[in-house]
């Protein structure tokens, strides 16, 4: 019986990431499959560094516009991770729908990213506040009736606030 199939991870990149000044960092291949950016993250500087974007990742994996017809919902997409996930995602032409608790963001972020990203696919906000089951029902029942039943990727990243006088702070 044969054993499971590993697969190395090859960085293509760009001349503008100046990775060559970094010799602990290989371009021809990434020294640590199940990690590849490890090196980039030994010595952090802060804003601007070497460490990788969401966008990089999608760009280093070959799978900018190749993930048409999918459906994607990221919880919580409106600021942070999310909105950068958000972002990410879209540039692999997937249908990304985001759910968000302030529907004024949530257009806002679409709009943003229909305006910057090169991804073919839809971009949508949801409207969903975790305070109430009856909105994350609402919110998986609009997802539903959008993406035509389907849903390929899940990305749980929305949290209840817990600072006090936040709660209950959803608005559509």
């Amino acid at each position: 019986m044969a054993g499971p199939q590993h697969h190395r991870i090859t960085a293509s990149l760009k001349p503008a990431h100046s990775l060559s000044n970094n010799p602990s960092f290989c371009l021809s291949t990434m020294a640590n499959p199940l990690n590849p950016y490890a090196a980039l993250y030994e010595h952090p500087k802060g804003p601007g560094d070497q460490r990788p974007t969401a966008i990089r990742v999608i760009q280093d994996n070959n799978v900018a516009g190749k993930w048409r017809g999918n459906v994607i919902l990221v919880t919580g997409g409106t600021s942070g991770i999310g909105a950068a996930t958000v972002r990410a995602l879209h540039e692999t032409g997937a249908d990304v729908y985001f759910t968000a608790r302030d529907m004024g963001k949530g257009v806002q972020l679409a709009e943003k990213v229909r305006g910057q990203s090169s991804g073919a696919g839809k971009i949508e906000a949801i409207f969903m506040c975790l305070d109430s089951l009856e909105s994350v029902k609402a919110a998986a029942s609009t997802l539903l009736n959008l993406s035509g039943g389907r849903l390929n990727v899940l990305i749980n990243n929305a949290g209840r606030p817990s600072i006090s006088g936040m709660v209950g702070s959803c608005s559509r």
